[in-house]
């Protein structure tokens, strides 16, 4: 090979199903590299070991390798590092390998090896008292570094085992592996070293994230273990006189629980400190065979992972492992905060009583902030209120509203005072924006809140009392929306007949909702016919966003024609509004309490409103 990295797919060594395709132990040195490679097809040299590469008494470089396909009929299905051997593997694809006994993709027995960057994923076997579908280290040292291990099977140590080693696992994600024992970490009279590393979505009998037994000694520091499975210890299960460090470190949401300690055979001891532990120390089974030395530092809240359905684990800037002890977990802030805070209202109250605002009257709105997150807000959380249209006639007296803090599940209300000039015109719209903030927060971003607001619409010289709007909806599946402004829009509240979990809206595709919004429109569906009346604050303008494509909205508290709909910038394509009533037809009006699908040439903006 050239040592060109780009044809790795298309230079291939195959080993017919009938040998190893390549082997060292002839003394080679780091200096001897072997690179640009497609391995493959490999059975085992010596043994039955070693189905890709068989190393022995040699320490090669192994770069920019794809290793696949190969079987070991005893250990390293991808790669063996046999005796006497310290190679560095780097930048290595190992994939599809079987084995029988130990290293799915790498065995290192009685030897020593650097893994770094490398992924290896889906590797198996199905054979009893197999170690480690990605990685086994037995009577071994090394490291294990910026690599991924993922989707590997094994009966113990799905992700990676270590018998009898004391290895250094830094950087790495092991996920979403396998096995009876230690889905993602198996340990026996081992003394494991793991730093900065993510063991999340593994499961197994015991020990979803990391099992440790027979006089391991575990040191774990600012690694996040997380949503790991198991019917006992879906984070850490220890037994046999185990001794885990755990220092920095997030355990949440493994179930069904963090931290177990086997009932009987020695006990074990588990030292925490300053560390994000899901139910805190009580949520640790002892079985009453085990020490826990609980130190200063630890915290038992929500890490607000960014996004781990997917796979992200970095945290919000509003974490606590980074405001309420700094540096937990693994990865660091990786997103804008996550504050859950909701606004309720208007309340409106016009000074003659009359629910109408009349010209030179002052007018009191009241806002409802809550804070519906786990978080307790600690640095003057508020509300602004502003006009998005401004009108020299109308002042907003105190514009901003602050508090000290607010406590999970706290509610506070916000008032404000609005002025109409003696000289404003009756008729005039009056749009009003109120916005959850904090105080100085362009200063303090891990304190600050995103889209989340309240706009709504006030006439001079117009009743703003609650209007109801009456829809009826056929049985089975339906386009609706909310023409109303309420503080109830869970749909199980407003239809009485709805089937549970048939709420729908779509952006790109569909999403499962609960509750309704304003201007956005919703698939679902009843189990009869039914008549709704939306009761709430009236709606008289929405502004909006469309994504370019398909999109499903919905009006206001009135029927607007489609040609009066306000579209700027001439996004909506002619004769794409649809409506749906056990079919789909162009409709030509946008009415109260359904929606609509719209198609719009390009990302964008369109206002439905009354017109005058």
């Amino acid at each position: 090979t050239t040592g060109d990295t780009v044809y790795i797919e298309e230079t291939v060594i195959d080993g017919s199903s009938e040998t190893c395709p390549a082997t060292f132990w002839g003394g080679e040195t780091r200096d001897a590299l072997l690179t640009g490679f497609t391995i493959q097809n490999g059975l085992g040299c010596v043994y039955g070991q070693g189905g890709g590469v068989y190393i022995e008494q040699s320490s090669p470089t192994l770069d920019h390798l794809i290793i696949q396909n190969n079987i070991a009929t005893t250990s390293g299905g991808g790669v063996l590092v046999n005796i006497g051997s310290n190679p560095l593997l780097k930048n290595l694809i190992i994939r599809d390998n079987s084995f029988a006994m130990n290293g799915g993709g790498i065995s290192v027995s009685s030897a020593s090896a650097d893994i770094e960057n490398c992924k290896i994923y889906n590797n198996h076997s199905v054979e009893d008292y197999s170690l480690g579908g990605g990685i086994s280290f037995s009577g071994s040292n090394g490291t294990i570094s910026g690599s991924v291990i993922s989707n590997n099977i094994a009966e113990s140590g799905g992700g990676v085992s270590f018998y009898s080693s004391s290895p250094v696992v830094a950087e790495t994600v092991i996920i979403s592996n396998e096995a009876e024992y230690g889905g993602g970490l198996y340990s026996n009279n081992a003394n494991p070293n793991i730093d900065h590393s993510v063991i999340v979505q593994n499961s197994a009998e015991h020990g979803g994230g990391i099992y440790g037994r027979i006089n391991s000694d575990i040191n774990i520091q600012n690694t996040t273990i997380s949503d790991n499975f198991s019917t006992e210890g879906g984070g850490l299960y220890l037994r046999n006189n185990s001794t885990t460090w755990v220092e920095r470190t997030i355990f949440w949401n493994d179930s069904p629980q963090e931290i177990f300690l086997h009932p009987s055979e020695g006990a074990t001891q588990l030292s925490v400190s300053y560390s994000d532990i899901g139910g805190g120390e009580e949520g640790i089974v002892t079985n009453n065979n085990g020490y826990v030395y609980w130190f200063g530092g630890n915290i038992n809240s929500d890490p607000l992972f960014c996004d781990p359905e997917s796979g992200n684990y970095f945290v919000a800037a509003n974490s606590p492992c980074q405001i309420l002890s700094s540096d937990i977990g693994a990865l660091g802030v990786g997103c804008d905060a996550l504050w859950e805070f909701a606004l309720y209202g208007p309340e409106l109250s016009d000074a003659s009583g009359n629910g109408i605002w009349e010209p030179g009257e002052n007018l009191s709105v009241s806002v409802t902030m809550c804070n519906e997150g786990t978080m307790d807000h600690t640095f003057y959380p508020g509300v602004t209120l502003s006009e998005i249209f401004p009108n020299p006639d109308i002042t907003i007296n105190n514009s901003e509203f602050w508090w000290y803090g607010m406590y999970s599940g706290q509610c506070e209300e916000a008032g404000f005072i609005l002025n109409a000039g003696g000289s404003i015109p009756p008729g005039t719209e009056v749009v009003l924006l109120a916005e959850a903030t904090a105080l100085n927060c362009e200063n303090n971003p891990e304190f600050c809140m995103n889209d989340t607001s309240v706009e709504f619409l006030i006439q001079i010289g117009t009743s703003f009392d609650e209007t109801t709007v009456e829809v009826q909806y056929s049985q089975n599946w339906n386009l609706i929306g909310l023409p109303v402004i309420t503080n109830d829009s869970g749909y199980e509240s407003i239809f009485e007949g709805a089937v549970s979990g048939t709420l729908y809206s779509f952006d790109s595709g569909y999403t499962a909702e609960t509750e309704l919004v304003p201007g956005t429109g919703y698939w679902i569906r009843l189990e009869s016919d039914e008549q709704v009346n939306f009761t709430g604050g009236p709606i008289q303008e929405l502004i909006l966003q469309l994504s370019e494509g398909w999109n499903l909205i919905s009006g206001i508290s009135v029927s607007v024609p489609v040609e009066n709909i306000i579209d700027p910038q001439g996004i909506i394509i002619e004769g794409t509004i649809y409506q749906f009533n056990g079919g789909y037809a162009p409709s030509d009006v946008i009415e109260p309490g359904r929606a609509y699908w719209v198609r719009s040439i390009v990302e964008g903006e369109i206002i439905v409103q009354i017109l005058y």
